[in-house]
């Protein structure tokens, strides 16, 4: 089993991302870690502690200044950053990590030869309908080329079929039946 593989999920805020990362750890909560990260932005209604620690921005920069976080990003006015701590617990259960990421973030897992990362790139929503002009300008400015796969799905049953998919690929990676440099495949979901 390959325990430097990092799946990264990007799109655009309401695509689903969070909720097809989570989709995909129940798959196989064994195979799968989340792991946490640090965020200046304010907790969201009814989310819980699982994904981010919660902190002010100086205690982020601070912890980026010591070398604690693997990345520090700056996104909607808050500042982000995985915990390094908390990515080397994954690799130690060989668990596979799974996170969230803006696309303009990728450069810190791909300039890291430690590191073996999948990418996928979700459009639509499962939240709002009208994405079609939110898109269009997400494609304008994403290289859609940079990802290993793409989803576009708008309802709840359209993410699972697409956490069954990824899961299926990612297993095939861990079992070497791919390659892990020819694994780009794109699938509409409608």
């Amino acid at each position: 089993m390959k325990t430097n593989l990092v799946v990264l999920v990007s799109g655009p805020s309401g695509s689903g991302k969070t909720k097809l990362v989570n989709m995909i750890i129940e798959l196989d909560p064994s195979l799968y870690e989340r792991p946490k990260a640090y965020t200046s932005r304010s907790q969201r209604e009814n989310e819980g502690n699982d994904e981010y620690i919660f902190c002010e921005q100086k205690d982020i920069l601070q912890l980026y200044r010591k070398g604690a976080l693997f990345n520090l990003d700056f996104l909607y006015g808050n500042y982000y950053g995985i915990s390094k701590y908390a990515m080397e617990e994954c690799r130690k259960k060989k668990k596979i990590i799974i996170k969230e990421i803006h696309p303009d973030k990728f450069s810190v897992f791909e300039n890291n030869s430690q590191y073996h990362v999948l990418k996928i790139l979700l459009l639509g929503g499962t939240i709002r309908k009208d994405r079609y002009k939110i898109d269009i300008e997400y494609y304008r400015e994403v290289d859609i080329k940079r990802f290993d796969i793409f989803i576009y799905c708008f309802n709840d049953k359209e993410l699972l079929n697409a956490a069954i998919y990824i899961n299926r690929k990612i297993q095939d990676l861990e079992h070497e039946k791919v390659n892990f440099q020819k694994c780009i495949y794109h699938k509409k979901y409608k």
